[in-house]
């Protein structure tokens, strides 16, 4: 009997202590859970955070972001607060996609910023550093791949000291619908960005899921030694299989690195400079068979 109450006592304090924890969990202020650890914050419209300091001087700041639909125009009005001073406004077609805080190495940190329209794709995309009482860009995203191109939209995936790695997406002559990720670079004032991409593939426009292996050439194309090279180190044929291993960027175009999978060989294939419409005239010829291109 005693053995029964004590168990009874037991799964009570148990239970007493666990509604404690959920209680604290959903009563905590959004700014005090990642407070200490977290490089990367998602800042929520509305929400007041003071646990971060984005001027610089080494106190925590009030950062706040608003965002407001502006009726029968399809436009969205971002503001953002530091202490109480308004000190950046942008109006856009499209919505607010995602704005976070990426705390970087020592006082540095920058705000993440991007605006999404048709297709999702972006309107502005900027990386925006405190200066002066006002927030301004120091790196524009969209330009990292030409604007003749299509899509072009993304979203951070990590920081680590003053490197930022962003997940890119973009539609390219070459590959079409194309996902790699980006290592941007803070220094001195400014961001720069790393010309090799990892991790890159391509959008298949039967199965809906990126893929990186096992592509059909549809394009007869030549294959260098870089992107640079003038001399062919070997020509890939319609039909053949390659897996996509790389991607360079130069003048704000994609050339990709390549593996032929009957050989292994490996190479570089230049950015097509123009749009191939295929046999039937109807649609985009890529490089891949599998991909598609979205304008």
């Amino acid at each position: 009997m005693k053995q029964s109450m004590t168990m009874k006592k037991a799964v009570g304090l148990i239970a007493a202590g666990f509604m404690l924890l959920l209680v604290f969990a959903v009563l905590i202020k959004p700014d005090m859970a990642d407070a200490k650890t977290a490089r990367l914050v998602d800042l929520k419209p509305g929400v007041t955070y003071k646990a971060y300091d984005i001027t610089g001087d080494g106190h925590k700041d009030a950062i706040k972001v608003t965002s407001k639909n502006i009726n029968d125009t399809l436009k969205v009005k971002v503001a953002m607060y530091v202490n109480g001073r308004k000190c950046f406004e942008r109006t856009e077609y499209g919505w607010l996609k995602n704005v976070q805080l990426l705390k970087l190495k020592g006082k540095n940190a920058v705000i993440h910023l991007h605006l999404s329209g048709e297709d999702d794709n972006a309107e502005y995309w900027r990386f925006l550093k405190y200066k002066g009482n006002r927030l301004k860009s120091v790196m524009n995203l969209k330009n990292v791949i030409s604007k003749k191109v299509g899509v072009r939209k993304g979203t951070v995936k990590a920081v680590r000291g003053n490197t930022v790695t962003v997940k890119y997406n973009a539609c390219t002559y070459t590959s079409g619908i194309t996902e790699f990720q980006l290592k941007c670079y803070y220094r001195g004032s400014k961001f720069t960005f790393g010309k090799i991409v990892n991790k890159i593939k391509i959008f298949n426009r039967k199965s809906f899921k990126y893929q990186s292996k096992k592509l059909t050439i549809a394009k007869k194309a030549k294959v260098f030694n870089s992107c640079k090279s003038k001399k062919v180190k070997f020509v890939v044929k319609k039909g053949q299989k390659v897996n996509l291993l790389q991607g360079k960027i130069q003048g704000g175009k994609l050339c990709v690195k390549i593996k032929r999978t009957a050989d292994g060989k490996t190479g570089w294939v230049k950015a097509f400079n123009k749009r191939y419409l295929s046999a039937n005239g109807m649609g985009i010829l890529l490089l891949f068979k599998e991909g598609i291109y979205a304008p």
